[in-house]
């Protein structure tokens, strides 16, 4: 992008210029002109009632869908509240739109090196899925999100020029594959350039988790790419649901309906009270004539009291105070004001509530938050965790006054002026300020205060942080404590849970952290989720553990839940349904309890006892297999019988260690000599190099497999007074030819020496 004067474009860019020129609003004055990378892309700044903006056209469409994209931008625009206006150009198929000129994108922030902390890049791209899942709830899109599309100022990001680069089909590569000349973007399209946001930002410090998230959304097919909800569980975003209101359902519209908004022009009504509604002077009568009698002097002294509460909010509330049913709690007023959700319209609302102390708009502001709503710059979940029922009967007006200033400082930051020191606040509050504190970031004033604060909360928070505080941890600014509040308050964010792990320095405080919120992430398979991730990247003895599962996934162990793996780490055991191929994987885990847990339910659900001696040995620290070989051997056992030896033939071409493969046959000297498994083990014996002590050579002299005993006759050596015996008792009692042959042989041997 640059910046020139109108005298000093070139030929070609002043004709274009020229030709836009025409179209300048009335009263405006072209002050710069800023040149896209397009020869036709030309942007004239104007200046218009002191104010800057920019200018930029559209391609030339047919009527109609000239038509439904500037519908889209207009309700773009008034769905985010955006000071972006949309002008058809009169007898042409084109329209431009006209906002507020932002001299440094987030282009320029990269380019600069202005924005490079992490926090600051981590917060961009929060804001940013937050920006896009709030028009994909409309189905609607931006279409070309990008850094020279964004702004980020004051806490805020803001999305520039929506549609205007998609449909124009720039070379720009955070465009989707799909993009084309004048197609509406689908919701899609902002997951692919979200995908090239995320790259662009964050580079190499993804997690695995979000790389692969990022590496599907930039697949090129759209319906690959993954679900919004996905994305904002790997980078630590709660989505929030929404609540559609009257207010807004009149003023966004959908796609499908632009003329709508195209004929909805009326700006929104200002929510400050018209004081020429109640004034002294008496209006004229409407329509059928004004009202008379008590009720226009029931009108009257409301209107005045009203007044009066506007104008002059201390005297009304003392003298309302002494008289009966003056002081009203409600507002319907407040009410509509408020839910309309339009920042101007809300900032009333929140003057009133935290500059004047007007409870009728302290309670429309809690009433919508505790009803599920989210509006946008409102820390709502610090709300409703601060009024919740289980303590809200306990609350001070400052309480209250406090915690709704502290959920409403985005919007109106000098309400924080009016908040009392968090020690001299309700716990409740404390707790609800620490949740939504970024755990390495608490701040002077939680570090100042003891967790025995929080501890004196009642159940299920209170005990949390007593178990907490025997663990260590002194104070509520701590990251373990900020942790454990964000998760306990519902928001089991990835920063949360390391935050609470990063005061583990040894597996036992890991046991017990994990312990300890085990039972909240039960109801919450996005927190079981985050907390496991959470434990398998710390890279510890523990976190070793945790990796097991994903280090070789033989047994489909991604689809089993977070919860389940998180109570075989930490109990050995689960109540949860594991399939064949799982318990016997977990054969090879490294903790006994969960390979015993394993045997358990093998022995319970799929071999009877026969297999138990089996069971055993593939559960023992002596069972060599891998794990592969260990999951294909009990599903070879568990196979019909008509296919038990081709099983068996592929299961001995993997190798399998000969000193288990000898445990196993001595293990299955329980049955009888038709077993298939014992013929096929001694001959992989015979052809492998194996040594076996004295005891497991008896064991394998007596077993009923002759191929097995004969591998025993070898071993034995005659020279050796236990051997030699061994050989001549079997002498006596070997019946079947072959072995007495080997036999005879081994002895005649020692005899002739």
């Amino acid at each position: 992008m640059r910046l020139l004067s109108p005298e000093a474009l070139d030929e070609s860019q002043k004709a274009t210029f020229q030709d836009y020129a025409r179209f300048l609003p009335k009263g405006s004055v072209c002050v710069n002109v800023v040149l896209g990378r397009e020869s036709w892309d030309v942007r004239p700044i104007v200046l218009l009632d002191g104010n800057v903006s920019i200018m930029r056209f559209s391609p030339h469409f047919e009527e109609s869908r000239t038509r439904q994209l500037a519908g889209d931008l207009e309700g773009f625009a008034r769905l985010f509240d955006a000071d972006l206006k949309v002008h058809r150009i009169p007898n042409d198929r084109q329209f431009f739109i006209l906002r507020p000129f932002v001299t440094t994108t987030l282009q320029d922030d990269l380019e600069k090196g202005t924005i490079t902390q992490r926090e600051e890049l981590e917060k961009i791209v929060r804001l940013l899925i937050k920006g896009v899942s709030a028009l994909s709830r409309r189905s609607m899109a931006h279409g070309h999100i990008s850094p020279a599309n964004l702004a980020f100022t004051r806490g805020e990001l803001s999305m520039l020029d929506p549609l205007m680069g998609a449909v124009h089909v720039t070379s720009d590569p955070y465009l989707p594959p799909e993009s084309a000349f004048g197609v509406s973007p689908e919701p899609t399209a902002d997951l692919f350039a979200l995908g090239k946001m995320i790259r662009t930002l964050l580079g190499d410090s993804l997690s695995p988790r979000q790389s692969s998230v990022v590496e599907q959304l930039l697949l090129p097919s759209p319906r690959h790419r993954p679900p919004l909800a996905e994305v904002a569980v790997a980078f630590g975003v709660r989505e929030e649901p929404h609540r559609t209101n009257a207010t807004e359902s009149q003023q966004t519209g959908t796609r499908a309906s632009p003329g709508k908004l195209l004929r909805s022009n009326a700006p929104p009504r200002d929510a400050r009270v018209d004081v020429d509604e109640f004034s002294d002077t008496p209006s004229q009568p409407k329509a059928r004539g004004g009202l008379g009698g008590p009720l226009a002097l029931i009108l009257l002294v409301a209107a005045a009291a009203y007044l009066g509460k506007e104008r002059y909010p201390a005297a009304y509330y003392s003298i309302a105070k002494r008289i009966p049913g003056l002081v009203a709690d409600h507002s319907v007023e407040f009410d509509a004001e408020w839910a309309s959700h339009q920042k101007p319209r809300m900032l009333v609302v929140a003057r009133a509530a935290i500059l004047r102390s007007d409870p009728a708009a302290t309670n429309a502001i809690t009433a919508d938050i505790l009803g599920g709503a989210n509006p946008e710059g409102v820390r709502a979940r610090l709300l409703r965790v601060a009024l919740d029922e289980l303590w809200r009967d306990q609350l001070s007006e400052d309480d209250v006054r406090a915690a709704t200033a502290l959920a409403l400082t985005q919007l109106l930051p000098e309400g924080a002026k009016t908040i009392p020191p968090l020690k001299a606040l309700h716990p409740a509050v404390i707790l609800a300020v620490a949740g939504e504190t970024q755990p390495m970031n608490s701040g002077k004033e939680l570090q100042a205060l003891s967790i025995s604060t929080l501890a004196s909360l009642p159940a299920p928070f209170g005990p949390l942080f007593t178990d907490l505080q025997k663990l260590g941890i002194t104070t509520v600014g701590h990251p373990a404590c900020i942790g454990l509040a964000t998760i306990a308050t519902g928001d089991p964010r990835a920063t949360a849970f390391e935050g609470l792990m990063n005061f583990a320095t040894d597996e036992t405080k890991t046991r017990a952290l994990t312990a300890l919120v085990l039972p909240i992430v039960r109801k919450s398979s996005t927190g079981a989720e985050e907390l496991f991730v959470a434990l398998r990247d710390r890279g510890d003895s523990f976190g070793t553990l945790a990796s097991w599962f994903a280090i070789e996934d033989l047994a489909s162990w991604t689809r089993v839940p977070a919860i389940t793996k998180l109570e075989l780490l930490l109990s050995g055991s689960t109540q949860s349904e594991l399939d064949l191929a799982q318990y016997s994987d977990l054969l090879k885990f490294p903790l006994p309890d969960v390979r015993a847990f394993a045997l358990g339910m093998l022995r319970k659900k799929f071999f009877s006892e026969a297999s138990e001696k089996v069971l055993v040995t593939l559960s023992s620290d002596a069972n060599a297999l891998s794990r592969e070989q260990t999951i294909a051997l009990l599903a070879t056992l568990r196979a019909p019988p008509q296919s038990t030896a081709q099983f068996l033939a592929k299961w001995f071409e993997l190798s399998p260690n000969a000193d288990t493969v000898l445990l196993l046959l001595v293990a299955r000297s329980n049955v009888d000599t038709s077993d298939i498994f014992n013929l096929e083990a001694a001959r992989y014996l015979r052809r492998s190099s194996w040594r076996a002590p004295f005891p497991l050579l008896e064991l394998l002299a007596n077993h009923p497999e002759p191929l097995a005993r004969v591998l025993a006759y070898g071993k034995l050596n005659p020279d050796v007074e236990n051997d030699r015996a061994l050989l001549k008792k079997r002498l006596s009692v070997e019946k079947d030819d072959g072995c007495l042959k080997a036999l005879m042989a081994k002895l005649a041997v020692q005899q002739q020496q």
